[in-house]
């Protein structure tokens, strides 16, 4: 089942890190946008379904569709999103 264009209605960034030496040697990770902002379709997993899978959550998860571009597909789990103000954490 496909996401039609029209049902993607809110933009998200992504955010990517790039790590530096701070004055003691330790590396600190600084986040800042990846590319445009791009347009999805965002889906709140609901805590019956997080349930099911078995997974304990105190966090809020939910379920991003974009379109498959090159730019897309070079994302990773390394990276992060960010959608209303909230970051989230990209695992698959």
């Amino acid at each position: 089942m496909g996401v039609t264009a029209s049902a993607m209605d809110q933009q998200i960034q992504f955010r990517r890190a790039t790590t530096t030496p701070d004055a003691y040697g330790n590396l600190v990770e600084e986040w800042d946008d990846h590319g445009d902002p791009v347009w999805c379709l965002r889906r709140d997993v609901k805590d019956e379904e997080a349930i099911n899978a078995g997974v304990f959550r105190s966090r809020l998860m939910a379920r991003f569709s974009v379109r498959s571009t090159e730019f897309t597909r070079d994302l990773t789990t390394a990276d992060r999103l960010v959608s209303d103000g909230v970051t989230f954490v990209i695992t698959g």
